[in-house]
């Protein structure tokens, strides 16, 4: 939460005890969900408009995109960046989450599919206590704008793996059983 705070202004070091979450941080996390909530009311129509790898790389690069407007935000301090950002973390990655699920669920075989998602499931949640464990071993020892720096990083791995993904080049869904 030192970051959402850092960069609403509200000053250089914050104590758990004194966090003041104000109007701003909670129209960022509505944003994020108002993002997953119209990427995927509209998936219908994108996966009509674009190819499956586009999908499949609108994820990653959405994020990577809400990364840069994040990082942005150590050189212009405005809500309206964050806002933004926090939009396409939600909109991009659900067309992500709806699309890898699908080709999941077409390449592994039916009697698979549930031990799948299950590890699937287990390394995504037990990423994250990782992730949060490295974010603040960075921020610790680097200050909170290492931190923005490094997602920023973390997202652009991950889209140069994705567009160079053999996944990223299929046209239609039904390709990959090939």
């Amino acid at each position: 939460m030192q970051v959402f705070i850092r960069r609403f202004g509200a000053g250089n070091e914050v104590r758990t005890r004194d966090l003041n979450l104000g109007f701003a941080v909670g129209v960022s996390l509505i944003l994020i969900g108002l993002g997953m909530l119209i990427g995927s009311f509209l998936y219908k129509i994108i996966s009509k408009k674009i190819s499956f790898g586009f999908q499949l790389t609108l994820g990653p690069i959405s994020a990577f995109m809400a990364s840069i407007l994040i990082l942005l935000t150590l050189i212009y301090s405005t809500n309206i960046l964050v806002f933004i950002a926090f939009f396409f973390f939600g909109f991009g990655p659900i067309i992500w989450t709806i699309s890898t699920v699908s080709l999941r669920q077409l390449v592994t075989p039916s009697n698979m599919i549930a031990k799948v998602s299950s590890v699937i499931m287990t390394v995504t949640f037990g990423a994250r206590p990782l992730g949060a464990a490295i974010g603040v071993y960075i921020s610790v020892n680097f200050g909170v704008n290492s931190c923005i720096f490094a997602v920023f990083l973390g997202f652009l791995i991950q889209l140069i793996i994705i567009l160079f993904s053999k996944p990223a080049k299929l046209k239609n869904l039904s390709d990959a059983e090939e």
